[in-house]
């Protein structure tokens, strides 16, 4: 059997984790075919990865994936995600429908939340998925009801890219209500990926695991709306042992919903109120300051102020400029009505 068939085969069972796939395969690659006589095995774990290395799982799997277009991705190919690669609990395979370009996605941006957002928690998302599509961002997501669904309609809407990791079966929408969403997200290019393959059992466990995939995949979260234990929390928290940016959108202290966001806000999290919060920690200018091709320190000077260095003195510490050279670079800014001078004598973008 060869390396990529037996990962497949032993994906099919729900009793063994994509990590001891992983041990599995590194420990018996010499053992050609991986013939189950010769193979080693984890101690009480022999019977459990023999019976999935019986038989032909691997060709049903193969059979029903080449009839749905499914593509069949193993952490051992070139094609497979280089920032899920680096995490610690990465999975063994993704089974693939879609645009396999967004395996290697320049920007990712994962967009997660409440199941049941409010109107506010909506609008957000849908504005924050909407400007970072249209910057070339892939937003990130998982398909669900609520936050979910309307990161990948607002990234839809942007005529951008979008990535689904669903908690079941690569062939089973779930909720079923967003089977015709997953139906325009392939329809414009977008992915949608599951570490399971068809037909294989929904678990409650797999909801929570799916989290690991969404934070593994992007380079930022962003936390829009979560009540208090939401599974969106989850995602959070992975995000932090994977080293990656966390935002939280501020809400009202006194909305449920919000609970989630300010917890984060308060353990550290970056408060997010616009895409320029974001997009300026990436070294994005926005588009009207491209548009006017700032170049040198005039780009510095922008950039300081869209990530919020809006004191003269502070500015003119950071960049080392002498104060007569910083007033007709921020004079030379306030004339191409990209910054104005705010009430306290800081600086804003406009």
């Amino acid at each position: 059997m060869k390396t990529k068939d037996t990962i497949i085969a032993l994906s099919s069972n729900p009793d063994i984790s994509s990590r001891e796939i992983i041990d599995f395969i590194r420990k018996n690659k010499s053992n050609r075919g991986y013939l189950k006589e010769n193979c080693q095995y984890k101690p009480g774990r022999s019977e459990v990865f023999r019976k999935s290395l019986e038989g032909a799982v691997f060709s049903k799997i193969k059979e029903r994936c080449k009839r749905g277009r499914i593509e069949i991705v193993t952490y051992l190919d070139k094609n497979y995600p280089r920032l899920l690669a680096e995490t610690a609990d990465l999975p063994a395979v993704l089974y693939c429908r879609g645009n396999l370009n967004l395996l290697k996605p320049d920007f990712p941006v994962a967009i997660v939340g409440s199941r049941r957002p409010t109107s506010y928690g909506l609008k957000y998302t849908h504005k924050f998925a909407f400007e970072l599509a249209s910057r070339g961002a892939e937003i990130v997501s998982g398909l669900a009801l609520g936050i979910d669904g309307e990161a990948h309609r607002g990234a839809l809407d942007a005529s951008g890219k979008t990535v689904a990791v669903l908690g079941t079966a690569i062939d089973e929408v779930y909720p079923s209500y967003h089977q015709s969403l997953a139906r325009t997200i392939l329809g414009k290019s977008g992915l949608i990926i599951s570490e399971y393959p068809p037909s294989y059992p929904t678990y409650r466990m797999n909801f929570p695991r799916r989290n690991r995939i969404i934070a593994g995949l992007s380079k930022a979260v962003i936390i829009t709306e979560a009540a208090k234990g939401s599974g969106s929390l989850i995602t959070a928290e992975l995000a932090a042992d994977y080293d990656r940016d966390i935002y939280a959108l501020p809400g009202s202290v006194d909305s449920i919903f919000s609970y989630g966001a300010n917890y984060l806000l308060r353990s550290g999290a970056i408060p997010i109120t616009s895409t320029g919060d974001l997009l300026s920690d990436y070294g994005f200018l926005p588009e009207r300051a491209k548009e006017m091709e700032l170049e040198g320190n005039e780009e510095k000077v922008y950039d300081l102020i869209s990530k919020g260095v809006e004191n003269f003195d502070n500015i003119q510490k950071a960049l080392k400029l002498e104060a007569t050279e910083l007033n007709q670079l921020l004079l030379k800014l306030e004339i191409r009505g990209l910054v104005k001078e705010n009430k306290l004598g800081g600086y804003k973008i406009i």
